[in-house]
């Protein structure tokens, strides 16, 4: 997963966007790469969408990915120093 979010981090940090607003957008509603596949492991484990028990998985699967992001985002902070959308 540290290398996905590490590929992430430098495919939404390193382009020129034509807007200040555009590159604000592009910076905080990107979207995980990992989420992308939620609805086949929902299906694969016999899970309606609209459930009290898929909606616990997506949570669960949600928090662990963003304390996982937030670690790694963190690492490469300490190495590299804080994006700049952070300054």
């Amino acid at each position: 997963m540290d290398v996905t979010i590490t590929a992430q981090e430098i495919l939404v940090g390193q382009p020129s966007y034509p807007t200040p607003k555009i590159a604000e957008n592009s910076h905080n509603f990107r979207r995980w790469a990992g989420l992308r596949e939620f609805g086949a492991l929902l299906m694969s484990m016999a899970l309606p969408y609209d459930s009290d028990e898929g909606r616990d998985m997506a949570g669960a699967i949600s928090a662990l990915m963003c304390g996982e992001a937030y670690a790694q985002s963190s690492r490469i902070a300490e190495r590299m120093g804080p994006s700049q959308a952070t300054k």
